[in-house]
Parts: C-alpha cells; sequence; structure tokens
C-alpha cells in the first residue's frame, strides 16, 4: 500500500476494518473519525456504511498508516482482568503461604517496572492490596480466594 496505490479490495478491506474497529468498539464519533482522517463527516460516515472510497482514498490510505503503529496502544486491558488472571496462579499455593506468596510476586513485578523506570501497572498495586487482605485475614478453611470485586461500570 504505497503512496499513490489504487484503491484494490485487501487494501480498502483493511482500511475500512480499522475504520469499523474505532467506530464499533472504541466508540469514536464519526465527526472524530472524520477529523483525524481529513476528510468531511459524510464521507467518513459513507466509507464506514458500504467500504467505498472514492477520491478520499488517498486521505484514507494515509490515515491508516498513520494508524497502524498505534494500534496496539489502543485497548487496554482493565486492570482488573489481569489481576483475575494472575490469581488463578495462586490456587495450588497452600492457603496458608498464598498471601506471602503473592505479596512476593507483586513486589517482585512492582521492583521489575520500577528499575526500568516504568510506570507500576494498577493491576500490581490491587495484587498488592489482594495480598495484603490475604495476610490480614489469616490462614482460613475457605477453597478460594478472596478476589476483590471489580469495579461497578460509569454511565
Amino acid at each position: 500500500m504505497g503512496p499513490g496505490s489504487p484503491p484494490t479490495g485487501p487494501y480498502v478491506r483493511l482500511v475500512h476494518d480499522r475504520v469499523v474497529y474505532r467506530r464499533d468498539v472504541m466508540r469514536t464519533p464519526i465527526r472524530t473519525l472524520a477529523a483525524e482522517i481529513g476528510i468531511s463527516k459524510s464521507a467518513a460516515d459513507h466509507f464506514y456504511k458500504h467500504r467505498s472510497p472514492e477520491k478520499n482514498w488517498p486521505k484514507l490510505r494515509d490515515w491508516y498508516m498513520g494508524q497502524r503503529e498505534r494500534q496496539l496502544d489502543d485497548y487496554q486491558t482493565p486492570p482488573e482482568e489481569i489481576l483475575f488472571s494472575s490469581l488463578h496462579t495462586f490456587v495450588t499455593v497452600p492457603k496458608g503461604m498464598r498471601g506471602e506468596v503473592m505479596r512476593d510476586v507483586a513486589e517482585s513485578y512492582r521492583s521489575i517496572f520500577l528499575k526500568h523506570r516504568l510506570p507500576v501497572p494498577d493491576w500490581v498495586m490491587l495484587l498488592t492490596d489482594t495480598a495484603q487482605r490475604e495476610l490480614s485475614s489469616g490462614p482460613s478453611d475457605e477453597p478460594d480466594l478472596r478476589v476483590p470485586s471489580p469495579p461497578k461500570p460509569e454511565h
């Protein structure tokens, strides 16, 4: 998809898929997409609905190529989901040791991020909090970990 390339099927599909993703998944308003691409709102809406780039192909193509590098950064997994996934690794740890092991793992991750001068992710802080709750409650006969409830979505 080089400069001056004509709008062919697979390339148009790639660009259209990105527009649909931004619009339907990321909930980006069509007006915002149009401004980013550099085309009118009606042209962006037409491409979104009909996958027909017409005379706007150069701008759509250039926008897509600029977006490719940022595509992986668009979605951020909620920290609670990462925490829930990480808690599954502690199921085999005896209940009396879980809090201590969780704390050690959380501190290891925290140290790694700080060593490389990166921000400590929220899920590491949540793991630290969960470990603290596990430690403060002491050993119990409960078979499951006490997983914090995810926050309620804001409307």
